[in-house]
């Protein structure tokens, strides 16, 4: 069946029809304001500068509201030839936005699917939840979550968010908000891994020597901090940071290397010596955070949930701040 190309008012009455949602009909009540200085300008504006009128008024033109009352003024125009040319101006835009808008609605759809499969990841076999996670199901969240990870953008973190503040009102649904922070934790570790180049086993061009007299062990430290379970935070801590007897004094260095040849998993460096200074990785930490901070847009998720979960891993971190490590 061919595709109906609808008219000015028949396009504002389909969709007003379509809008039977009552959140979005009061969206367009807040948001749409009579502006007859728009009104003016649009039925003004040259046809080679539609596109960039509608992109720099789109949060009025994307509400019918702000078309019906177009269609008003667009009948006190004096000829029919400035009627109709005002009309068509009016459509185009329209027909351009509603484009746009079902391009938006594919790609939200899309990411909810996403999402909901990295949710899914969390249960067992028969479609159960089971708290807290067994480590097979943690382990499946987070590799959905690293295959994902570069479509894991703003719209993805703000819808993961929305569901995020729903579940923590509900009750019932409170053991849900363990899974939604996985997926939270899981991406702000990647991500970081990623822009460090930590996930192609690189460091930058400072890393190699460290910033806090800890040698290269604190980026080696912190790279398995951030690919690891924030779960398993504190166990890798006590770990790294623990001294066993004569050896307590060695940090990184020769003996980290060493320690992590044998087989130690890259985290502890081996027994006898910690792998590096509480305060070389609190360095390295804030580091990243500054970092964060200065390079993603103010205010968004994605800064918001990265700059959170390292400051989560630099309260851990801190906790062992006070400790003698032969306590550990």
């Amino acid at each position: 069946m061919k595709k109906e190309k609808l008219g000015f008012h028949q396009s504002i009455c389909r969709k007003l029809e379509d809008r039977t949602a009552g959140e979005e009909q009061e969206e367009g009540k807040k948001a749409m304001a009579p502006d007859e200085e728009i009104m003016e300008a649009l039925i003004a504006t040259e046809w080679a500068d539609l596109e960039a009128f509608s992109n720099q008024h789109y949060k009025y033109l994307i509400h019918p509201q702000f078309y019906m009352k177009l269609a008003d003024r667009i009948y006190e125009l004096p000829t029919q030839e400035e009627q109709d040319e005002a009309a068509a101006k009016a459509t185009k835009i329209w027909n351009r936005l509603l484009k746009i808008l079902e391009s938006a609605e594919t790609l939200r759809t899309t990411t909810t699917e996403m999402l909901e499969k990295m949710v899914a990841q969390a249960a067992e076999d028969d479609g159960a939840f089971l708290f807290p996670l067994a480590p097979d199901r943690v382990e499946a969240v987070r590799a959905e979550v690293l295959k994902n990870l570069e479509r894991m953008d703003e719209g993805a973190l703000s819808t993961l968010n929305s569901w995020m503040l729903k579940v923590q009102d509900d009750q019932e649904n409170a053991a849900m908000t363990d899974v939604l922070q996985k997926i939270f934790q899981f991406y702000a570790g990647g991500v970081l891994m990623r822009a460090k180049g930590y996930d192609r086993g690189a460091s930058d061009g400072e890393g190699d020597r460290g910033r806090g007299g800890g040698g290269a062990g604190a980026l080696v430290f912190l790279r398995n901090l951030l690919n690891a379970d924030p779960g398993d935070w504190d166990m890798l801590l006590f770990n790294g940071f623990r001294v066993d007897g004569a050896e307590g004094g060695r940090e990184g260095g020769k003996e980290g290397g060493k320690g992590q040849a044998e087989g130690t998993d890259g985290v502890c460096g081996g027994r006898g010596y910690r792998i590096c200074t509480v305060e070389s990785l609190t360095d390295e930490i804030a580091a990243m955070i500054q970092g964060v901070v200065l390079s993603l847009p103010e205010g968004s998720v994605t800064q918001r949930i990265q700059a959170e979960f390292l400051r989560e891993l630099m309260a851990r971190v801190n906790k062992f701040a006070e400790k003698d490590p032969r306590e550990f």
